[in-house]
């Protein structure tokens, strides 16, 4: 079994302390990707901080993310940064409210509703992704795409947003490196290729539609366990983020 990382307390060091360097690592095997290719892709960060957490625009006033980021972040003074694949560039929108799960707990039922103060503009860089339907189907070959700002595998933040496709990893394999997968969890991800520390919240997407957020993984990132990227499953998680939304 791979040596699990809690990626919540990654993010407790980003926010309170200087990372492990050692550890401090993202996006691994991407290439870069225009805005324009992935327009649902957000920002959920500290204002006084250049990045914290990807997010998922969903509606006009709604987006989601990672239960553990919420944690992370609500001690401080979060925002949606929008339209930009540049670390530092972006439209940036206050958060009227953020509802986590009742039953996040150990990084189960790891998602977060968020809603803005006010709508957003949308454009050929700001635009929703749909969410996965309840009874999606994933088949056993396929392949997902999973965009993020963590870190490279150089240990140097990335400054422009990268996209990695990873294979689907069943249940079964999944189980091998973290034991228990539940039933809100999708695996994915091989050697080399995946998500990894910063990454948290951000989405994984097949068929043009959101599967999956970041959730977790090994401390090596898939780079020599080969070990998968654990993310909340989406379809499991509509009846709570649909919830939310109708508020």
């Amino acid at each position: 079994m791979s040596n699990y990382l809690n990626w919540f307390y990654y993010l407790f060091l980003l926010f309170t302390d200087e990372p492990d360097s050692d550890n401090d690592i993202g996006i691994i095997g991407g290439r870069p990707v225009k805005i324009e290719e992935v327009p649902f892709f957000a920002i959920y960060k500290d204002k006084n901080s250049d990045y914290g957490c990807g997010a998922t625009i969903v509606s006009e006033q709604f987006l989601v993310s990672a239960a553990h980021c919420f944690k992370a972040l609500k001690t401080g003074n979060p925002e949606i940064v929008v339209g930009t694949d540049k670390i530092h560039e972006g439209d940036h929108y206050d958060i009227l409210e953020a509802h986590p799960h009742p039953e996040n707990y150990k990084l189960d039922y790891d998602v977060v509703v968020i809603k803005l103060v006010k709508k957003l503009v949308f454009s050929s860089k700001v635009q929703p992704l749909k969410l996965a339907e309840p009874d999606m189907v994933v088949e056993d070959d396929a392949v997902f795409k999973v965009i993020g700002f963590g870190d490279t595998d150089s240990g140097s933040p990335s400054l422009e947003l990268l996209q990695v496709d990873v294979p689907y990893v069943k249940e079964e394999e999944c189980k091998k490196f973290y034991g228990t997968i539940s039933p809100r969890m999708i695996c994915a991800g091989l050697k080399g290729k995946g998500a990894c520390f910063g990454d948290s919240g951000g989405p994984l997407i097949y068929q043009n539609k959101h599967i999956g957020i970041v959730s977790f993984g090994s401390t090596d990132c898939s780079i020599k366990s080969g070990s998968p990227t654990v993310y909340a499953r989406v379809s499991a998680l509509r009846d709570f983020i649909d919830e939310q939304m109708a508020k």
